[in-house]
This record gives structure tokens, C-alpha cells and sequence, in this order.
């Protein structure tokens, strides 16, 4: 049998074999190391939850009632009404904290629902680091507190989120009953606004699928878009009324920060889906 030795040296073929081999394995290591970086510097941390850019909380101004769970802390605008109300949860953009939403709950509450602000961790100066993993576990502990109160109808619980609120309504309606969603400025997934933006989508930590949510979700949705939005296109919002079963979609002239354009048409819109959820 021939071996290799000084006097038997290895053939080209074999030489090139070889080299071909160990190319192979440092480019793998290499790949790996790659993956791993990409891992853990991904963007979606910094870019998806700016915690920094929402500021402090502020004192809740009269009538709010603060409520502190394992998780986070909710801001509750309770109703008046004698017998059990529908509720709502508010779900604020990645730039905000849950003070943003207040005009929005106000409004809400004079139709005779209770409110809920939810706030995230990480964010307004409460404790721990935002995740979607971490929000959606903010959001279910919000829920699971407001649903037993006795003001408050468990059956008739919807929810409305801005942005990247509207990736949390939808994961809390993966998780607990809903009786409708409201879906503002959302996006279909968050590997999808990675990839649009030339990011290899498998780099996000935190995907946020609604498009697999609102695929299985048979109550009532409401999507809202401005056709002007240069940060989560609308296209993201047709895509999610081709999915969900049961969804009405709104497009106004506004971007993603200046709306709605059209406040009548922005409350009727609410209304209607308010009145189908919650009858």
C-alpha cells in the first residue's frame, strides 16, 4: 500500500483535496463567529426599543390609578359606568411612554370604557430591559390584573396599539382572549421592516410575527395606516387585511407620527369596530 513519505509523495488531487477541506472549516468558523457577532450586536435592540429617547414618567395626573404588577406598571382611567364595561389597553409606539397615550385614553373613556395604559419594561424609568419577550410578559400581567376587577367586563377586553404596540397587542392576543384588535401604523412582522431596510431578517431577535397572529385571530380587527408613512410603509397593513379574517382597513393622508389626518373618520372607524367587539 503506498503512504505518503519523502520518498512517496502526496498527489496533486490529494493536496488539493486537503486544502479544500481546511478552507471549508475556517470559512464555517468563520460563518459562526459571524452569526454569533451578528446575534448579539443585531439592531433590533437599540433601533426597536429606544428606551432612552421616551424620558421619565411623569407624576399620573388626577384619576389615574397606578397599578404594579410582577412585570411593569399600568396606568387604569376607570369608568363610571354601574355595571361591568368594556376595557381597552393601550399600547404605545417604540419612542413613547405610556404619558403619549393619555390623550388617546381620555377619549376612550368618555365613550364608557376602561383604559389601560401599559408601559414596558425598560421604559419610563421602570425596571428591566425591553424585549418581546419581556413586553408581551408586561402585557399579559396587565391583563390578567384588569380582567378580574369588578368594574370591568372580562368578555370585552380590546386592545390598541401604535407601531410597535400593535406587535405587543398582537402577541397578548396570541396568549389571552381578545375581544378585538385595533392595529395602528403596525407592522406585519419585524424581519419583514429588517429586510426592507437590506438587513438579513434572520439577525432579528424580537420578529414580532402579527402576520401570524392576525392569521389565526377570528374576532374583529381595525387596521389604521397613513399612506405617507416612510417608516412602516402601509404596505405592511394591506398585507395583514389580506391575512386577518375579519378586518376593516382604514388608510388616511398622514405619515407615521403626524396623525390621524382625518379624526372623524379616524374615531367612526373606532367606533364601528368598538360597537361589533363589544356588543
Amino acid at each position: 500500500m503506498a503512504t505518503d513519505s519523502p520518498t512517496n509523495p502526496p498527489s496533486r488531487a490529494r493536496k488539493f483535496t486537503r486544502a479544500v477541506v481546511r478552507l471549508g472549516v475556517i470559512v464555517s468558523v468563520i460563518g459562526a463567529i459571524v452569526l454569533a457577532i451578528g446575534l448579539i450586536f443585531s439592531p433590533d435592540r437599540a433601533m426597536i426599543f429606544p428606551a432612552s429617547l421616551a424620558g421619565p414618567l411623569p407624576p399620573p395626573s388626577n384619576g389615574v390609578e397606578v397599578i404594579e404588577t410582577e412585570s411593569g406598571v399600568v396606568w387604569l382611567l376607570p369608568t363610571q359606568a354601574a355595571e361591568p364595561a368594556p376595557a381597552i389597553m393601550l399600547f404605545h409606539g417604540n419612542g413613547e411612554n405610556i404619558s403619549s397615550l393619555l390623550s388617546n385614553a381620555k377619549v376612550y373613556q368618555a365613550r364608557g370604557l376602561t383604559v389601560a395604559l401599559v408601559e414596558y419594561p425598560g421604559y419610563g424609568g421602570t425596571a428591566g430591559k425591553p424585549t418581546q419577550t419581556s413586553v408581551t410578559a408586561a402585557a399579559v400581567a396587565a391583563y390578567d390584573a384588569i380582567r378580574v376587577r369588578d368594574n370591568i367586563d372580562p368578555d370585552r377586553i380590546l386592545t390598541h396599539g401604535f407601531s410597535l404596540g400593535g406587535g405587543v397587542a398582537a402577541q397578548l392576543a396570541e396568549r389571552r382572549p381578545l375581544a378585538g384588535l385595533i392595529l395602528e401604523s403596525t407592522f406585519s412582522s419585524l424581519p419583514d421592516m429588517y429586510r426592507s431596510m437590506r438587513i438579513p431578517g434572520f439577525l432579528c431577535r424580537d420578529p414580532f410575527r402579527t402576520d401570524l397572529v392576525l392569521a389565526e385571530f377570528d374576532r374583529p380587527v381595525l387596521l389604521i395606516h397613513g399612506k405617507n408613512d416612510t417608516i412602516v410603509p402601509c404596505s405592511h397593513s394591506e398585507r395583514l387585511h389580506e391575512i386577518a379574517s375579519d378586518s376593516v382597513y382604514l388608510e388616511l393622508d398622514n405619515g407615521h407620527n403626524d396623525g390621524p389626518s382625518d379624526p372623524q373618520a379616524y374615531w367612526q372607524a373606532i367606533d364601528k369596530l368598538i360597537a361589533r367587539a363589544t356588543p
